[in-house]
């Protein structure tokens, strides 16, 4: 009976071998996942991979969160110089095409193209302290700018904001020694011109700063900002001494006396040429033009040295430096002019002093001042005329310009008219009058 049941169990376990996979019934199960609740035994277990008989949708990842809104429309990624957002919105609301437009990074102002946005932006910064700023870089320099650089810039500047629309304020021949001093050997004195307004290039082989158009009101208001700094800074500076320097140094300023706040004491004298009354040559004996042995070797060596200067090839800027710098060691000039009548007067002038007040000095001392007249230098190769005015667009010439310093002798050629004829220097004058001195003669 035992046997019995072991071969029934073995046929059965033969029978459930060989049979085909659909007799399998029952629920199938994926390596680990767990039993899904909507499959059937209807479905074949050969299905499981199906999508149609197997749906199962994808978990949904969830969505960022919208970024916050702001009032003030800022985004860190945009740029400085960058279409105007608001214009837009103003222009799509209108229901009209928005126009592009760049807005200015400073006050915000909308401009129809960067072109414009460019030239609006150099007045902008300056006026909203650009100027400002490089004036105090200049006065924090190491080493800081002394008192009579710092009065350089700020006559500068003042000229600028007193006559903007001057074209000789608005050009500076950065070779003036004192401006060059002041101003291109000094740390940011070239950015301080340049933020004012200024383009520092060169004009035939010279530094030059100039200013090509009329500054506008906002780089005006800059210039203003920066001056009142310079003035804070050194206001308590000795003034007298300051300015004088400053007003030698600025070659655009006409004369010392443009601000009236200097009188010259002109120290007036007149003379009587008397004709004849020329110093009497003594007669000196034969051993007078002997030369000694050391005075023959003192002649030749200076002109060794003459002969060895001239060999030198030394450029005419350097040579005409070299000779300003010895005209201007003189403090003054005496100025002698002479009459048709043989009467000479002097005065006292200052190098830096123009032209035109010669003419008002000789003016001022005739009776007859309606009378027009030239003052004629004896120059070589021929005399010239001493300028009375400037030609259109040129400054004054000054004494030291002319090479009438230390002193001169100018001639008066009257220019006489049926109704104005020369009559002589005033009364007064003539009374103290006094001879020539023989030496002068």
């Amino acid at each position: 009976m035992m046997k019995d049941k072991m071969k029934g169990f073995m046929k059965k376990i033969t029978s459930s071998g060989s049979g085909t996979p659909s007799s399998f019934k029952g629920t199938s199960h994926v390596l680990g996942s767990g039993p899904s609740p909507s499959s059937s035994s209807s479905h074949p277990a050969s299905r499981p991979s199906d999508p149609s008989a197997n749906p199962k949708p994808a978990p949904k990842r969830p969505s960022p969160p919208p970024p916050p809104t702001s009032t003030t429309d800022f985004t860190p990624y945009t740029p400085l110089v960058s279409s105007s957002s608001s214009s837009s919105r103003r222009s799509v609301a209108n229901g009209t095409a928005a126009a592009a437009t760049i807005a200015c990074p400073s006050c915000e102002d909308a401009f129809p193209s960067e072109l414009a946005v460019t030239e609006h932006l150099d007045g902008c910064l300056a006026s909203a302290g650009g100027a400002r700023a490089r004036a105090a870089a200049y006065l924090a320099a190491d080493p800081p700018p002394p008192p009579a650089a710092v009065e350089v810039v700020k006559r500068l500047l003042g000229n600028l904001l007193r006559e903007p629309s001057n074209d000789k304020f608005r050009r500076v021949r950065l070779g003036n020694p004192r401006i060059k001093e002041a101003v291109a050997d000094r740390e940011g004195g070239a950015e301080l011109l340049e933020a004012v307004g200024f383009r520092v290039g060169d004009e035939g082989g010279e530094p030059f700063a100039v200013m090509d158009e009329v500054p506008s009101d906002a780089r005006l208001n800059g210039i203003r900002r920066a001056l009142l700094l310079l003035e804070g800074a050194h206001s308590s500076a000795a003034p007298g001494k300051v300015e004088a320097e400053a007003k030698e140094s600025c070659s655009n300023v006409p004369d010392v006396l443009q601000d009236g706040a200097m009188t010259i004491d002109r120290q007036i004298r007149v003379f009587v040429s008397v004709p004849g009354s020329s110093v009497p040559q003594n007669d000196v004996p034969d051993s007078f033009y002997k030369l000694s042995g050391e005075e023959i070797r003192n002649e030749a060596k200076m002109r060794r040295e003459r002969l060895e200067q001239s060999r030198l090839l030394i450029p005419k800027s350097y040579k005409e430096k070299h000779a300003l710098a010895a005209r201007q060691k003189y403090k003054q000039a005496v100025i002698r002019v002479q009459f048709p009548d043989r009467m000479i007067l002097q005065g006292i002038f200052l190098p830096g002093e123009a032209t035109g007040s010669l003419y008002e000095f000789v003016t001022s001392a005739l009776k007859q001042q309606g009378l027009e007249f030239e003052l004629i230098s004896p120059a070589i190769p021929k005399p010239r005329v001493v300028p009375h005015f400037p030609n259109p667009g040129e400054r004054a010439r000054t004494l030291q310009e002319e090479d009438l310093v230390p002193s001169a002798l100018l001639k008066f050629i009257p220019k006489e008219t049926d109704s104005v004829v020369f009559t002589g220097l005033l009364d007064e004058l003539l009374e103290a009058s006094e001879p020539l001195p023989a030496a002068s003669q």
